[in-house]
């Protein structure tokens, strides 16, 4: 991609605001909104590793976004560290359960509901289109250049919201892209994406949704049968399974879910970058002096504020974590989130630290349900950080707007982050 007018339809292009906003739950303290990883540690400290959730609740707070939809299903989230990458790797004993939370919305065979072996076999359809070599063409091609029009942008301004001008926008651009969505629609995309993603606390528009897409990736697959490219519906519709191509269901269950996986969980992980190192200067004076701990103070962030913090499972057997025995069948959220904020495994666990010795986190979780775009995230937030350091080197934030606040328990961002370009 280069600086032509294509260029500029793209970053001319409507993106409705706030689609990715962090949703409050009714009754929930703010305290536990803002810090619900010390909320759960010390819950934990009564309940273990395995907490129950009673009536929608854990200790009297409300996390109904937690709890089965069926009633006579027992429900629990885990937490720690060990418990948590336990759980992440041993597929054979916990059991990925998007059959009640997302199969209705995202379809059957989702990559994400699926294990072993036919999880791998649906994987390494797609696997290549996210591998290092193609991650690498596509930043020199297409991240980089959307990053420096976007800067452009926000540097022509005397102040600015990096939330709608690029923490939620670079994200929503680059996968229209890779989806080869029209320009035109990348709003509309966006915004049936953040609804989707929203299900926890709005079902019924979260199915709307579901359908709107279901109908728009329908009539985009009519059109690449009979004219390919190369993007990821005409590789889907070109891939073989066993020797027999993927129906239109399964293509647009793939769709489905990779498309607002792409966008929410970047757009929530820049802002909330750009939130911790402009809150506390000396972070970004740090990355001024020296360039080299870029990728540190990216992985620090995802560590430390993983975009989201939570993956259903489902127990196959009964099995014992922490002295409680869970049933087999049980609805059961592990959280990736508390996990790399673990007192008992990581010194410091709440401080932000670009330094921090390098060590496995489970931002993208683990094993065979590794994330399958944590290469191209963690491009998106390294080149969007030196970019700007290089580029607007003063950038602080509005001393007269609130700073910006990270919150939310399921996924976490800022609303807002106000800056002044230029220092």
């Amino acid at each position: 991609m280069n600086r032509s007018s294509a260029l500029q339809d793209i970053l001319d292009t409507h993106i409705p605001s706030g689609i990715f906003a962090p949703h409050a739950v009714p009754g929930m303290p703010e305290s536990v909104d803002r810090m619900p990883h010390q909320f759960l540690e010390r819950v934990r400290q009564a309940e273990g590793d395995a907490i129950p959730i009673r009536d929608g609740m854990i200790d009297g707070v409300p996390f109904p976004f937690f709890a089965s939809r069926d009633p006579g299903r027992q429900s629990y989230v885990a937490v720690g560290f060990d418990t948590v990458k336990r759980m992440a790797l041993d597929y054979e004993s916990f059991a990925q359960d998007y059959v009640e939370h997302m199969e209705v919305l995202m379809g059957k065979n989702v990559i994400g509901s699926l294990d072993p072996p036919l999880h791998r076999k649906y994987r390494g359809l797609v696997s290549q289109a996210f591998g290092a070599q193609a991650i690498t063409t596509l930043s020199h091609e297409v991240i980089e250049p959307l990053v420096d029009g976007l800067l452009d942008r926000i540097a022509a301004r005397d102040t600015c919201d990096l939330v709608p001008s690029l923490t939620d926008r670079l994200p929503v651009l680059l996968i229209g892209h890779i989806f080869d969505l029209p320009v035109e629609h990348y709003g509309r995309f966006a915004s049936l994406s953040g609804r989707l993603l929203a299900a926890g606390f709005n079902w019924e528009d979260a199915l709307d949704a579901s359908r709107e897409l279901e109908m728009l990736f329908r009539d985009m697959i009519d059109k690449r049968r009979s004219n390919p490219g190369d993007d990821i519906i005409s590789r889907l519709i070109a891939a073989r399974l066993d020797d027999e191509q993927l129906d239109d269901d399964d293509i647009i269950s793939f769709c489905r879910a990779l498309l607002p996986a792409g966008m929410e969980t970047t757009a929530r992980a820049l802002s909330g970058m750009m939130s911790v190192l402009l809150s506390e200067r000396a972070h970004w004076e740090r990355l001024l002096a020296n360039r080299d701990l870029a990728p540190g103070a990216v992985e620090e962030l995802l560590r430390w504020n993983a975009p989201a913090q939570a993956m259903p499972k489902r127990p196959t057997r009964d099995i014992e974590i922490g002295g409680r025995t869970l049933p087999a069948g049980a609805s059961l959220w592990v959280l990736t989130g508390h996990a790399n904020r673990d007192p008992l495994h990581w010194e410091r666990p709440h401080e932000y630290d670009m330094t921090r010795p390098r060590s496995q986190h489970l931002a993208f979780s683990l094993g065979p349900h590794l994330c399958i775009g944590h290469q191209l995230a963690r491009r998106e937030l390294e080149v969007v950080l030196r970019r700007m350091l290089d580029r607007l080197p003063g950038m602080r934030l509005d001393p007269d707007s609130a700073p910006p606040v990270i919150h939310g328990v399921f996924s976490r961002s800022a609303d807002r982050v106000d800056v002044i370009p230029h220092g």
